[in-house]
């Protein structure tokens, strides 16, 4: 994606206030998938309602320690003018003066209301793809090589359009 379509899906996230997503998904979950340290991926057992709440509160704070480690590598502070979880605050803040703005506490309500059933939705796709599905750990800090047995996600179009093609 271009830099044009990166800022474009900010905003989509921005909508459903969950901007660290972006950063979770490609810093997170992407490397760790179906390992303790990524914070979407069930555990066996795991319910749904039970993940969807750990995710909410783990979600976030998971996005600002890869920014901050990522900063780190270039010697700045997590709280550089650089660390995109700023513009992703800025973007949901916006989002919700907006909805003040347009039909006060009530549209602010029905937007909240309706970035939970997003995030809900999208949570839900995660939780489909990659239930109970682990890594195994090789010592060192390592993990076995992401393949195709770590997601019940699969290439075809029937799989793609339940799964929105996460």
């Amino acid at each position: 994606a271009n830099r044009f379509e990166r800022h474009l899906g900010d905003l989509l996230l921005a909508l459903v206030l969950c901007g660290h997503v972006r950063t979770e998904h490609l810093l997170v979950h992407h490397p760790w998938v179906g390992t303790p340290r990524d914070t979407v991926t069930a555990c066996y057992n795991e319910g749904f309602h039970r993940a969807f709440f750990r995710i909410l509160r783990q979600g976030p704070g998971s996005a600002w320690r890869a920014e901050k480690a990522m900063l780190a590598r270039r010697n700045r502070s997590a709280f550089h003018r650089s660390n995109p979880i700023w513009k992703y605050l800025a973007l949901e803040t916006i989002m919700l003066a907006l909805a003040f703005v347009i039909g006060g506490w009530f549209a602010v309500g029905l937007f909240v209301f309706q970035a939970i059933v997003a995030i809900w939705q999208l949570e839900l796709t995660n939780y489909v793809e990659h239930y109970g599905l682990t890594r195994k750990y090789l010592g060192d800090g390592k993990y076995e090589p992401v393949g195709l047995h770590h997601s019940w996600d699969s290439a075809h179009h029937v799989s793609g359009l339940l799964l929105i093609n996460l």
